[in-house]
């Protein structure tokens, strides 16, 4: 069932209830606290105030499940996801957003796009935002001087969703690619390689398990797409003077391990722009606190839903969960006037710094 063309959207995100902080997650648990004081309890499911962001009505729908019991109980979760969408449609949805864990149960929101097409609902998980906006900061550093088609890139969490989407959307950009995976035999590893060598037959892909291979390829352009506490990208695995786009939460390279390197660290993605966006915080316009952090957690996956469907065209309503989302946001002029990639340092700092690189 095709979507119908609206005059406005709304987003309704989905996740799970926390009361504890679990991992990275202590702002989603403090969200939750500040939420259920003014939410309204449905049932299964906890629905925040409305509001409006750059045009888009965003709503949150909590649903009633701890982290736990959310992923030990998959079908159950699972069926709680699909009435959220419904009871979600009954108040006139035409997006769904789907918070991390909501993500994770339904493999990246695949088990959901039977449900959401006989809805007509769009889906999205925030990570195609992202994906465009580290394309956009790719794009810019060639804009700078960097040779993107004689550059070797290297991604880290390449079999994930988000370092798959970049490597496909770079794929006829550069000259060739390092992909750092847990499993090199793992299916979507080998199936990303043979969608990179259909899109550019020339490109050279090395796969590695091993961060050290960012060095010993060379790789002047590296984007972050997986990070923990116990993998931490540090000099040693990277070339002196690469630049790093660093799109994890909580970021896979630090500064501090990088005090008198030449390497340019460059957040990217939606969780470094809410404070761009809301100067006071995204988390004061949601009627729920000031957010930690510019948001780069909970509020940034919000924050990518919202740009994603402020930019879509009133006329072509298309299914998210595909790369291809990333390029027909890029066409649609999703970065051009809502949401351009800020560096933190000067841009006149990194056109000198690629200037003394790359003397032509």
């Amino acid at each position: 069932m095709e979507t119908a063309p609206v005059t406005k959207r709304f987003v309704v995100f989905l996740s799970q209830l926390r009361e504890e902080p679990h991992n990275t997650d202590i702002q989603l648990a403090q969200m939750t606290m500040k939420m259920k004081e003014q939410a309204e309890r449905d049932g299964f499911f906890w629905w925040s105030p409305k509001t409006e962001i750059l045009g888009v009505d965003f709503q949150i729908l909590l649903i009633d499940r701890r982290p736990l019991q959310f992923l030990r109980y998959r079908e159950e979760s699972l069926d709680l996801i699909k009435r959220a969408m419904r009871a979600a449609k009954k108040v006139g949805a035409t997006d769904i957003g789907l918070g991390s864990l909501v993500a994770s149960v339904s493999h990246s929101g695949q088990d959901l796009v039977e449900e959401a097409d006989q809805l007509g609902l769009r889906l999205d998980h925030g990570d195609d935002m992202s994906m465009a906006l580290a394309y956009s900061a790719a794009k810019k550093l060639g804009n700078l001087g960097l040779p993107l088609q004689r550059v070797c890139l290297g991604i880290v969490g390449a079999a994930g969703l988000m370092g798959a989407g970049f490597a496909r959307l770079m794929a006829s950009e550069v000259n060739s690619m390092v992909l750092v995976v847990r499993d090199p035999e793992d299916p979507k590893v080998t199936g990303l390689v043979d969608d990179l060598q259909r899109i550019n037959q020339l490109l050279l892909v090395t796969i590695s398990k091993d961060f050290t291979a960012l060095r010993q390829g060379g790789c002047e352009l590296i984007f972050t797409a997986h990070s923990s506490p116990e993998s931490r990208i540090l000099p040693e695995h990277v070339t002196p003077a690469a630049f790093v786009l660093d799109a994890c939460i909580p970021p896979a390279v630090r500064e501090e391990d990088f005090l008198g390197w030449p390497v340019s660290i460059l957040p990217v993605g939606c969780g470094v722009l809410p404070k761009a966006i809301a100067p006071r915080g995204i988390g004061v316009d949601l009627g729920m606190g000031q957010d930690e952090n510019n948001g780069r957690t909970t509020y940034g996956c919000m924050l990518g839903c919202i740009l994603s469907a402020s930019v879509l065209s009133t006329k072509h309503n298309i299914k998210s969960i595909d790369p291809p989302v990333s390029q027909y946001l890029l066409k649609q002029g999703a970065l051009n006037g809502i949401a351009h990639q800020p560096f933190p340092q000067s841009e006149m700092a990194i056109a000198e710094k690629l200037r003394t690189l790359y003397i032509h």
